[in-house]
């Protein structure tokens, strides 16, 4: 949005939703820390790009198990109610199948989008399958017509390996360099998405552990190389999605008296890039990341 000019004619950039606008997301963390299934709790109206199937099935269950919260935030979930279902019940019985939600009715949308096999005539690669849903997604929202609040691709880390997978296929990709420079564009194009359709975009991936210089005899041994992340085809693809975003959080898993603890980190340290775009927030925050993204000042679906 647009408001005014300043004394050179320039129209100015209405700052009014600022703090509350939307974020542009990226999580990262070890397989099962349960980003996928705190993200749907923030964001349940969003488009849900995924690798396959199962990826929201935790988060199904936590709605089953949590209706009243559930109707409380007004959370969108994959299937209707089913008074008859039971946490510990065998998954073989028949209460154990609920039906799927249609989203006029209060359910999820989730597209699955399965890897490319060039084999398969009938399909396309996933970067033009993408591109496709994105261009459709963004006119909608342009024209007012668009049902969801934004786009999730889970799991980032995969479909990155499958984009760069492709491109290294294409004979109108020639050369290393090439494919890395086609690559960190594409991506650099996913990320603006969100600027663009005014939207939330979530971006989920596995994190990269930092690399330290481990060449016995070098005079740099010991030292860091690169600093962990979320896990993406190259250091400085990561490096400049890490810094087109809003937020990038690292969940991590602490022991604590009472069990394990699950933690957000929010900002950058020696060896781990972090960062929200909030002073309202702590280094780290042992809290669901609803709480966190309110504590910020984002607005939520």
């Amino acid at each position: 949005m647009t408001k005014g000019k300043d004394g050179l004619g320039i129209t100015l950039t209405d700052t009014g939703t600022m703090l509350a606008d939307p974020p542009c997301c990226v999580l990262y963390a070890r397989p099962g820390f349960g980003k996928t299934t705190q993200l749907a709790q923030c964001f349940s109206d969003a488009l849900w790009l995924v690798t396959n199937k199962g990826t929201l099935r935790p988060y199904a269950h936590w709605c089953m198990q949590n209706r009243e919260e559930v109707e409380k935030l007004e959370l969108r979930t994959l299937q209707k109610p089913n008074p008859k279902w039971k946490p510990k019940q065998k998954s073989g019985t028949l209460a154990y199948l609920p039906e799927m939600r249609a989203w006029e009715d209060g359910g999820m949308a989730m597209k699955v989008i399965p890897e490319y096999m060039p084999d398969n005539k009938t399909r396309v690669d996933n970067r033009t399958l993408i591109k496709e849903i994105v261009y459709r997604f963004s006119s909608a929202r342009q024209e007012g017509t668009c049902p969801y609040n934004g786009l999730v691709f889970d799991e980032g880390t995969e479909f990155a390996r499958r984009f760069h997978a492709e491109m290294e296929e294409d004979p109108a990709i020639k050369g290393g360099f090439a494919v890395w420079s086609n690559l960190e564009d594409y991506l650099r194009w996913l990320f603006q998405v969100p600027r663009g359709a005014d939207c939330f975009m979530g971006f989920l991936c596995h994190e990269r552990a930092p690399k330290y210089d481990d060449r016995e005899g070098s005079p740099t041994a010991g030292q860091l190389q690169y600093v962990g992340g979320p896990s993406l085809p190259s250091g400085s693809i990561r490096g400049a999605l890490s810094g087109i975003c809003d937020i990038l959080l690292r969940g991590v898993v602490k022991p604590g008296f009472d069990g394990p603890k699950r933690i957000w980190q929010t900002q950058i340290s020696k060896d781990w890039d972090s960062k929200i775009r909030s002073f309202n927030v702590d280094p780290e925050e042992q809290t669901n990341l609803r709480d966190l993204l309110i504590k910020a000042g984002y607005r939520l679906s």
